[in-house]
């Protein structure tokens, strides 16, 4: 009936995903729906009038752009604290470059992205299971998400592009609940977690680019370098409190990530290993079976 007060011409379908996880509901959309893109609109995201319109206008402008993404501005339900503009981007607030142009991206902000559905299918296709999910609720300990940025790095080993534009417009709602400290401390350990395991995208990626085979014990290097970074983070952390009295808030974020990331490398370490191969595996098939059906012989046939 709210629907239908609007007078819209656009069909409305309302889908039950028994599978819990904002991933799988994504998923069951993006296979169901009947046209070529489609844009990730939460129940937070307010999208300007002119947002599908220029969405489609550059996403169509070329058949190797598989996702695109906008500027988010926060709307809160309560005044933000002081440190929010320096966390902003965890909220997928802000910019995402500092561009006012289109911009090719690594990553794209999960809210407001739109995709192009047949890259999608192609996931699907490779019989690719997702490691990760978009963030589930407001956890006790830690935030878990990841699942947007999992298919970014997925598009880009696939050959797309991700383009990011200041012309896309939205507003993001913030409720009160995670304008405090323990859920940004709760979505910093979150990413300690996920870090890792998109680490096997990552190396995948390295390696495309710079044509050398996959380091199956990648994640060795990575765990060092965290160990590095969070000895310097405490030192700086510590020398910061010395001086003012008080710890600085960005230190203190950088360090709890960064133990987190070092833990949880050592904690899936033999999973990276395989994953990675597994990964390899999987879209060098894809590769190959796209030659096959984009060379001449297949097409005469």
């Amino acid at each position: 009936s709210t629907w239908q007060a609007f007078r819209s011409t656009v069909p409305l379908k309302i889908l039950c995903q028994p599978i819990p996880g904002k991933t799988a509901a994504l998923k069951m959309g993006y296979e169901i729906a009947r046209y070529g893109y489609v844009i990730n609109c939460d129940d937070d995201n307010w999208l300007n009038a002119d947002y599908v319109q220029k969405a489609y206008e550059l996403i169509h402008s070329d058949p190797a752009i598989g996702a695109v993404g906008g500027k988010a501005t926060a709307v809160y339900e309560q005044s933000p604290p002081e440190w929010f503009d320096q966390f902003s981007s965890c909220y997928a607030v802000g910019p995402q470059s500092t561009n006012e142009d289109a911009t090719e991206k690594k990553c794209l902000y999960g809210a407001g992205m739109v995709i192009r559905r047949e890259a999608f299918l192609k996931i699907l296709s490779m019989d690719l299971e997702f490691e990760l999910s978009c963030r589930k609720g407001d956890g006790k300990k830690k935030i878990i998400g990841g699942g947007d940025t999992e298919m970014c790095f997925i598009f880009s080993l696939m050959g797309y592009k991700l383009l990011y534009h200041d012309a896309l417009q939205f507003s993001h709602y913030i409720p009160l609940n995670r304008l405090n400290l323990g859920y940004l401390n709760r979505l910093f350990k979150g990413y300690g977690i996920t870090l890792p395991l998109l680490s096997t995208y990552e190396e995948l990626l390295r390696c495309k680019v710079l044509n050398k085979k996959i380091d199956r014990y990648f994640w060795v290097i990575n765990f060092l370098t965290c160990c590095k970074g969070m000895v310097a983070d405490l030192f700086s952390w510590g020398v910061s409190h010395f001086l003012s009295r008080k710890s600085t808030l960005k230190k203190k974020m950088d360090f709890i990530f960064n133990k987190e990331v070092a833990y949880n490398y050592l904690r899936y370490n033999s999973y990276l290993t395989r994953r990675v191969t597994e990964l390899h595996g999987k879209f060098c098939m894809n590769m190959q079976l796209e030659k096959s059906t984009n060379s001449p012989d297949h097409n005469q046939r």
